[in-house]
């Protein structure tokens, strides 16, 4: 059985925000012989860091799905761990649209704000407050049913919550 030989390059490049250290994309070259064709450049506010290409004990071949191998070379390139880059799309009435990945310094949407989504509730319906800087989830109202079992289920109210941002040495956990 004849094997097809894969060239992979040595190196891949990873560009992240120079503030926030967010990650904002990973080339994966082919070969050395692209990387230097295509000769990449960080683009303004962002960092270009080219590091070793981890190859996949299974596959063979640098695996992009390995997030965990880029979140690692960016943290000990500069000493903190990329935030997640979940960020809430807010229309001009502080209601969340949406839920996209972007970085608030970077990206922008016109008409809209973008703000770190820093909690999994923030979802499409929330509100945002921009003077305090607090998200809140709303009430949600489960009406009246029935079970698998054909047994009544009552009306279940889930009450509006404030969300709030666990901060510690300046940093949001």
């Amino acid at each position: 059985m004849l094997r097809k030989r894969v060239m992979a390059s040595s190196s891949i490049v990873i560009f992240y925000a120079t503030g926030s250290k967010q990650i904002r994309g990973v080339l994966v070259p082919d070969s050395d012989e692209e990387l230097k064709a295509l000769n990449p450049k960080a683009p303004a506010g962002e960092t270009m860091l080219t590091v070793p290409a981890f190859v996949s004990p299974q596959r063979g071949i640098f695996d992009p799905a390995n997030n965990q191998y880029v979140i690692d070379c960016v943290t000990q390139a500069t000493g903190m761990t990329p935030p997640d880059p979940s960020c809430a799309v807010v229309d001009a009435n502080g209601v969340v649209e949406a839920v996209i990945a972007a970085d608030e310094t970077l990206d922008a949407l016109p008409g809209k704000t973008l703000v770190q989504a820093y909690s999994p509730e923030i979802v499409r319906g929330c509100t945002y407050d921009g003077r305090t800087k607090q998200f809140t989830v709303p009430e949600q109202v489960f009406p009246a049913t029935t079970d698998r079992q054909g047994q009544p289920v009552p009306e279940r109210i889930v009450p509006a919550k404030l969300l709030t941002r666990a901060v510690a040495d300046g940093k949001v956990l």
